[in-house]
Formats: structure tokens, C-alpha cells, sequence
């Protein structure tokens, strides 16, 4: 989960969705469990991904403090449950905090 969350900071996105350079990204949750997954796959395929409310919990951990874990998020056809992610440096920052990390984002 640490290195699929480094890919989409690295990357400026979670799949298809932009991270934001200045303002809030809303996401789905199950739209990022998914990409994570899939993360997995083209990585490492044997690895066995952790649940999704443990991967809930083990983002959570990753994110600035200012991040909402309980919005309604447009996703696909539905309204599900989403994050509200703080611009693209808040979550580099509280990576790097997190993970103990000064990383390069060039």
C-alpha cells in the first residue's frame, strides 16, 4: 500500500482521477481500493492485497490530517463513499512524514 500510494503522488493520480496541484481531489474509495489492486497485479502478481477497510485504515494513516473519509463521491453511475484529498504537496508532505522520507517529486 506504501509503494501504491508513493506511485499515485509520484504520478499525480489515482488511476484515470488527477491529484490536484491547488485544490481538493474528491475520490472514491473503492475506485483507489481498485487501482491498488491492480497496482499489485502489474507488480507483483502473487502479492495477496489486504482488505479494503484494512487498506482504509492503512491510507488514513498516510494522508494530511485535513483529508474528510466520509464524503459522497459521483463514481461511475452511483454516489458512494469517498475521500476528500487536500492538493497533491499536503499528501506528499504527509507521505513523507508518514514513511520518514525526503523524497524528490520532480
Amino acid at each position: 500500500h506504501q509503494n501504491f500510494w508513493l506511485s499515485c503522488l509520484s504520478n499525480n493520480c489515482i488511476g484515470e482521477i488527477e491529484l490536484h496541484e491547488v485544490c481538493e481531489t474528491d475520490v472514491a474509495k473503492e475506485h483507489v481500493y481498485s487501482e491498488y489492486v491492480e497496482h499489485l497485479k502489474r507488480h507483483n502478481g502473487r502479492m495477496i492485497p489486504i482488505n479494503l477497510r484494512r487498506f482504509g485504515i492503512e491510507l488514513i494513516s498516510m494522508l494530511p490530517e485535513s483529508t474528510k473519509t466520509n464524503i459522497k463521491v459521483t463514481y461511475k453511475t452511483r454516489r458512494p463513499n469517498g475521500y476528500r484529498l487536500p492538493n497533491v504537496k499536503e499528501c506528499r508532505e504527509s507521505f513523507e512524514k508518514y514513511a520518514g522520507i525526503e523524497h524528490d517529486w520532480c
